[in-house]
């Protein structure tokens, strides 16, 4: 009941987060700030989510993980692109990344490479099972 008046005002915010997700300067303060809600309506909002801190850093890990996956981004290194979407420390990525996906980020790009940038490749099929899952 009082969830179902909630998801709108969440799935704008999860747009918001998406389209910023490059951004340093997304955290829930900037949230708050964009949507005009206070921190306990923000974390009220997400907690069926696991929190907001944890639905940006799922969000991120996600586009990182594509983009290791993408033949195109594979001259690129871990780390930068990394950086690019909020992990300044290669050290908390590399340890974000693998227990979210259950392998180190140069696992899932050499899966991408061997595979061609194919769909079917173990890593993505992993990826794939793993987001049905929750």
């Amino acid at each position: 009941p009082r969830e179902h008046g909630r998801a709108p005002r969440r799935r704008q915010m999860i747009r918001y987060i998406d389209a910023h997700l490059g951004s340093a300067r997304l955290t829930a303060d900037a949230l708050c700030k964009a949507f005009q809600v206070s921190r306990t309506t923000l974390y009220r909002l997400f907690e069926p989510l696991g929190g907001v801190a944890q639905e940006i850093k799922a969000r991120r890990l996600k586009r990182i993980h594509q983009a290791l996956s993408s033949p195109e981004m594979a001259i690129r290194q871990v780390a930068v692109i990394a950086e690019e979407f909020g992990f300044a420390d290669p050290t908390y990525f590399s340890r974000a990344f693998r227990q979210r996906f259950g392998y180190t980020p140069s696992q899932a790009r050499a899966g991408a490479v061997q595979s061609g940038g194919r769909q079917d490749s173990p890593y993505h099929y992993d990826h794939w099972m793993r987001a049905l899952q929750g």
